[in-house]
């Protein structure tokens, strides 16, 4: 009995480690050249600063434009999240019960409608702690199934 008792310590104490351990090259918003190189990866991408001195990624997926914002960030660096978005100006408006639709029927991808009536995508991520290179590689495909559907969804055309 007192082997099993220790034997399950063991397990216990072993197993978040391990967890742990298993995950290198954590991508946690401290470095934003690192989810730059990730980006460019997709496609194009230049990296610069916003207006307020935090850093932005200008990227290219699906022959579209769209950004990557650093939010929480103290003198321009250790930002605790990012925010992917693309904007679609167009002739054909969208409406905003059109956006609702997408909301309701999507998981990923918050839909809206810009102060100039322009249909919007937005992908927020948390980078709070940090996440492994591969899951932020895999955020960044999300993101480009994301904005692949949402210019099928609008009917956009590049």
């Amino acid at each position: 009995m007192h082997f099993l008792v220790l034997l399950l310590a063991l397990v216990f104490a072993i197993g978040p480690a391990a967890a742990q351990s298993s995950c290198t090259n954590i991508v946690d918003g401290s470095d934003p050249s690192r989810i730059f190189h990730l980006a460019r990866g997709y496609g194009s991408a230049e990296i610069g600063t916003d207006n307020r001195g935090d850093p932005k990624i200008d990227g290219r997926m699906h022959g579209v434009r769209y950004q990557i914002y650093f939010y929480g960030c103290t003198s321009g660096e250790k930002c605790n999240s990012v925010q992917f978005r693309a904007g679609f100006t167009q002739n054909q408006k969208q409406t905003i019960e059109r956006m609702n639709e997408w909301n309701t029927t999507k998981r990923f991808g918050k839909a809206a409608i810009d102060k100039d009536g322009d249909a919007t995508i937005e992908l927020n991520i948390n980078l709070r702690g940090g996440v492994c290179n591969a899951n932020f590689d895999e955020t960044i495909s999300w993101w480009s199934t994301v904005l692949r559907e949402f210019l099928d969804f609008i009917k956009f055309k590049v």
